[in-house]
């Protein structure tokens, strides 16, 4: 990669005068360079550890983070190693400096490597030996709200309207039903709210919901502690890697304690506007041939478990489909295929190109250390790191973009009616962000396209739709393109009105801005305390009511891993 010239403005010192492809006067000169753009952001299907999704294969100099970004996160780094510190004594003030040095010279990938080398392995670690303790694991930051509403049915509840992952609820449509093998039943709805209402009646009404997490069905269960990382050189020697890959993910088993994997199923009930927690189901009917108990809020300390189990599917489908699949990945396909088919001097360009700024290179940086294996996403979550990825893939394989579109999706899981739930901040606080954005791109746009007509003449966009929804396919000099992101354009791979367009354009920075702040920013609290959002299972999930506190406490993570799920 090359340096940066000590002065390397991002755009000329006069920006380019803008233009549809069809009105520019000098396309000759256009083509040239959108032919250069499309050297400099080359598509990628085989990164290392994100593999089969488009990825830009080397990151152009103007991608990079600047310096003032790596500073601030080596100061967020080092209050993770301060704050161990205070936990375990360790480490000491020169492994702090070496910390902040690597931050500021390899951004993110530094930052993780070292926080995981400094923190994880060099904390001595304290037994967990009841819950307050892990209260004490906190220095730095103050102890999350979470802490002191752990055992509060509306917090559990409050998690699915404004939580780490707010748009995983829907509702049970009236007319279908429960699924066949979520085995709740009338005693099981009135142990949870009483007599003042019943499940035939909020099934009727439409006030039933659901959370599936059926994508964690038969993926392999990660392993306390993980295998050793890969020593081999990806770039250089990539068929050792994947050899040794595959070796790694057989041996998750061998001498290590499995993780408890579940799939849960939970049942909500809108009660007067506010959403009830009704039953959980930690797998399916007849998975495997068993039968499972449903849970319910009478349950005691083995309700306590089975949320606590929920929530660590919820945070994996979290972290790998909601998080890193549908806005990371998804922001970086179309980032790709903007540059490659649309000029500087398209009016499109301009308005969307700020709004993926660091979306390369945080990827780029994920892939190398993130979701590497013996990397965080390895360690936290339920499943092993290639079922990890796994999940990633088929959440953005099977993503329909016109479906997605905020006010679509809201429609299509039943959630978009405020006399029914009364309170759901991602959709109410998510509706007037759609409105802003909305009315913003619909008066930009107006100002250059004045017809559908120029929608439908404008070559660079529909190369744009046709490209981000192809995947691995040849361009006229032969580099592979596409994003491989389904349902994008109207009527096929194409944008025919100015009013698709429209919806497009700001379902493009809703995902990268709103949504991607929905799904990142509340994973600060509600995740940082452990027993809340364990994001993985250290022990066997409850397979009965009868649990107590040392099984409870057994599930959460213990000793050295547990400064890294609070921290991070």
């Amino acid at each position: 990669m090359n340096p940066r010239p000590e002065f390397a403005p991002p755009f000329d010192l006069l920006p380019p005068q803008l233009s549809l492809p069809q009105d520019d006067g000098d396309r000759s000169g256009r083509a040239r360079k959108l032919e250069r753009a499309r050297d400099a952001y080359r598509y990628s299907y085989d990164k290392a550890n994100i593999r089969g999704l488009a990825m830009c294969e080397q990151l152009p100099d103007e991608e990079l983070p600047d310096a003032g970004w790596r500073v601030g996160l080596a100061g967020v780094a080092a209050r993770l190693v301060a704050n161990a510190v205070k936990v375990s004594g360790l480490p000491e003030p020169a492994q702090l400096a070496e910390l902040v040095r690597a931050v500021e010279k390899d951004g993110l990938e530094g930052g993780l490597r070292e926080v995981g080398g400094v923190v994880v392995a060099g904390e001595a670690g304290q037994t967990i030996a009841r819950l307050g303790d892990y209260a004490g694991l906190f220095h730095e930051w103050r102890v999350p709200a979470e802490a002191g509403e752990l055992h509060l049915d509306s917090t559990f509840a409050r998690m699915r309207l404004a939580g780490p992952n707010p748009a995983w609820i829907r509702r049970v449509d009236p007319g279908a039903g429960l699924p066949s093998d979520f085995a709740v039943e009338a005693h099981h709805y009135a142990a949870a709210v009483g007599s003042a209402d019943t499940m035939d009646a909020a099934l009727a009404e439409g006030r039933l919901f659901l959370c599936e997490y059926r994508q964690l069905l038969d993926l392999p269960p990660g392993a306390v502690p993980v295998p050793a990382g890969i020593t081999i050189d990806y770039a250089t020697d990539p068929v050792g890697w994947n050899a040794a890959y595959k070796a790694r993910e057989a041996a998750y088993g061998q001498g290590a304690r499995a993780k408890a994997l579940v799939a849960p199923l939970a049942l909500f009930a809108a009660i007067g506007g506010r959403l009830t927690p009704i039953a959980i189901q930690l797998f399916p009917q007849g998975h495997r041939g068993r039968r499972y108990p449903v849970f319910t809020p009478r349950d005691g300390l083995a309700w306590i478990a089975a949320k606590a189990a929920l929530h660590a599917a919820d945070g994996t489908v979290h972290e790998t489909v909601s998080h890193l699949g549908l806005t990371h990945l998804v922001q970086e396909a179309f980032y790709l295929a903007l540059h490659n088919n649309l000029s500087v001097r398209h009016p499109l360009h301009r308005l969307l190109a700020p709004h993926f700024e660091g979306t390369l290179s945080i990827n780029a940086g994920a892939d190398k250390s993130l979701v590497s294996p013996a990397g965080y996403v390895d360690k936290l979550l339920l499943t092993t790191i290639g079922g990890a990825i796994e999940l990633t893939g088929k959440a953005v394989q099977s993503y329909d973009f016109t479906a997605s579109i905020f006010p679509r999706q809201l429609a299509a899981r039943g959630v978009d009616d405020p006399a029914v739930l009364r309170d759901y901040p991602y959709r109410d606080d998510g509706q007037l962000v759609w409105r802003a954005i909305e009315s913003f791109v619909t008066a930009y746009l107006q100002q250059y396209c004045r017809s559908d007509e120029d929608v439908a003449q404008d070559g660079e966009l529909q190369a744009m739709v046709r490209q981000v929804g192809a995947y691995r396919t040849p361009d006229a000099a032969g580099r592979l393109c596409g994003g491989g992101i389904g349902g994008v354009g109207e009527g096929g791979a194409q944008v025919r009105t100015r009013g698709y367009l429209i919806q497009m354009v700001t379902q493009i920075i809703w995902n990268g801005s709103a949504q991607h702040a929905a799904v990142n920013f509340p994973q600060a609290d509600p995740m940082a305390y452990s027993p809340h959002y364990p994001l993985a299972l250290r022990g066997p999930a409850p397979e009965g009511t009868a649990v107590s506190e040392a099984e409870y406490l057994q599930m959460l993570p213990t000793t050295n891993r547990r400064t890294f799920s609070c921290s991070f």
